[in-house]
């Protein structure tokens, strides 16, 4: 794999796991509820070459796993691996994201009316791999730059059956295969829909790459329709390297007493006076180190 592909599989990976990974909403906050999400590559599978569907994840690399917790208004997306925490507070007077890294003691807050701004630069950067795909004259260069076009205004063959509950969305870049849960409460969809939406947002701005929100987004407004929520998420994208992911989710309508004392835990020390707040380029060039060093 050279160095594009790479980059390319971590961004549009982080991409689809963090727009997959929670719920919550202003309407749902008082409920307590939490999501456990598996993201595994399936186009690592040897098999996956072909166009067969896969059930197994056996064989399949996990990519990441994340475990979402909602209560008191406020949604917790737990990432261990990385040791962060993203807190999603709709609270109409302080709607913000709050990046939090519990072992180095570090946050940084985002509120959401700044992540236009954040999307420009995004969009800047994507802008700028583009400019450099056409001065090395990429002979993948026409397919990025029409999915790049799509992306902006994505428009899919829609789908869905009542009886199976699978919902697809397809296109001639993407794919999205959706196994769909309708025995939840329409608040929840609800939470589901509004959180989802953000947390696309935040993730493009924070690793942006090839893939973009809007097809994400597209897939929610379908959700919100027919009043669903997705229990599996089977992205296939294609993109000068073919891209085949699968979110696993599994949901439970109570908290325990381990997910409060976690609750308690992050907020105590985020009103700590040891914790370290930083902007959110300062957070994000700490953590990218962190990383580093940890892969070494």
């Amino acid at each position: 794999m050279n160095a594009t592909t790479s980059t390319h599989r971590k961004t549009t990976t982080g991409w689809l796991f963090v727009s997959l990974v929670a719920i919550a909403a202003p309407s749902a906050m008082g409920q307590d509820f939490t999501a456990y999400t598996r993201v595994y590559d399936m186009g690592a599978v040897r098999a996956a070459e072909s166009d067969t569907a896969h059930e197994s994840t056996d064989d399949a690399p996990l990519v990441s796993e994340s475990y979402s917790m909602f209560h008191a208004g406020k949604a917790y997306d737990y990432i261990e691996a990385m040791d962060e925490v993203i807190i999603v507070d709709f609270d109409s007077s302080r709607q913000r994201f709050t990046l939090l890294s519990p072992r180095r003691e570090l946050s940084t807050v985002i509120y959401f009316d700044e992540l236009k701004h954040f999307e420009k630069l995004a969009e800047n950067e994507t802008q700028t791999y583009l400019d450099e795909l056409r001065k090395k004259e990429s002979p993948h260069l026409a397919q990025v730059l029409s999915m790049h076009a799509f992306q902006r205004r994505p428009r899919f063959d829609e789908s869905y059956d009542e009886h199976s509950g699978q919902l697809t969305l397809s296109s001639e870049f993407i794919r999205y295969e959706v196994r769909c849960s309708t025995k939840v409460q329409p608040e929840n969809v609800k939470a589901y829909i509004r959180y989802a939406d953000s947390i696309c947002s935040l993730n493009y701005v924070l690793h942006p790459g090839v893939l973009q929100p809007q097809p994400r987004l597209a897939l929610n407004k379908s959700l919100q329709k027919i009043e669903a929520i997705p229990t599996r998420v089977e992205l296939r994208a294609n993109l000068p390297h073919r891209l085949h992911l699968r979110a696993e989710h599994k949901f439970d309508w109570n908290l325990d007493n381990r997910d409060r004392n976690l609750i308690d835990t992050w907020e105590s020390k985020l009103a700590g006076k040891s914790m370290r707040r930083v902007t959110p380029r300062e957070y994000q060039r700490k953590m990218l180190v962190a990383g580093s060093n940890k892969s070494r």
